[in-house]
């Protein structure tokens, strides 16, 4: 059972669950957070429908029920993936897409789906930004866990016309 002190995100367990060691017909990946092996992960037991797999902060965990938590442990298994998406401010320069994606490759990560453009066509951004010459990318990858991701986002924040990328649902670096 995990113990949470939620104003000060602090919990403890006297359990911890291996997910790679359930069925997979028992756990439920929430997309409302998007979690990846290698994040802080806390299981929330659901009434009838398993375990659902939650980011520790996210929003959407029922706090007046921290008795259905547990502690969790998710390493990543050899040939799975699992969707993330990131969010890049860049220099609407060109080419700074096909720079992007290259890095992204060379990890040999999958881009399942993204959205390109000035700010000002993709919200979520500061619509001043697009007069001054940046955009705005979202990108759906699958990777492995938070290792892969981390390589990934590292590669892109190398590139010169890059000026952010974030996980979704972290704060931006």
């Amino acid at each position: 059972r995990l113990r949470c002190d939620w104003s000060s995100d602090v919990c403890s367990s006297d359990l911890t669950i291996d997910l790679n060691t359930l069925e997979p017909d028992s756990i439920r990946i929430m997309k409302c957070c998007n979690p990846i092996p290698g994040d802080e992960v806390v299981a929330y037991l659901t009434k009838g429908k398993g375990i659902s797999i939650h980011r520790h902060h996210c929003r959407r965990i029922p706090n007046e029920e921290v008795d259905r938590l547990i502690q969790v442990s998710w390493e990543p298994i050899d040939g799975l993936s699992y969707p993330t998406a990131i969010t890049l401010e860049v220099q609407d320069r060109s080419g700074i897409l096909g720079k992007v994606t290259t890095a992204i490759a060379e990890r040999k990560i999958n881009i399942r789906a993204g959205n390109f453009g000035p700010a000002s066509l993709n919200g979520n951004i500061n619509a001043n930004l697009a007069s001054e010459g940046v955009g705005y990318n979202k990108m759906t990858l699958e990777v492995t866990g938070l290792k892969q991701l981390e390589q990934a986002m590292g590669a892109i924040r190398q590139l010169k016309e890059v000026i952010r990328v974030s996980q979704i649902g972290r704060a931006h670096v």
